[in-house]
């Protein structure tokens, strides 16, 4: 299903925008929520993303060894994070 006909009308306004006046690009990506190694390299090569922020895993230090060229940032459940 096509990420338009999930979102609501507030969430669609809210993106055109963050498209629009501030110039962000959507990309539309989905996983399953258990996406394998060489999956989330993929994603990552292709996405160039300027942080990643592990999250749902049980190991979130070994993101610094497999996405080396990557600014990983690791954060503690209910701690705030500003970008």
């Amino acid at each position: 299903m096509m990420l338009q006909n999930l979102i609501s009308k507030n969430t669609k306004n809210f993106i055109d925008t963050l498209k629009n006046k501030f110039g962000f690009t959507i990309h539309e990506t989905h996983t399953s929520g258990h996406s394998d190694i060489p999956t989330l390299q993929e994603l990552v090569t292709t996405l160039k993303p300027k942080h990643i922020l592990p999250i749902y895993t049980l190991n979130p230090e070994t993101y610094k060894s497999t996405f080396q060229n990557s600014d990983i940032v690791l954060v503690e459940d209910g701690e705030e994070v500003i970008m």
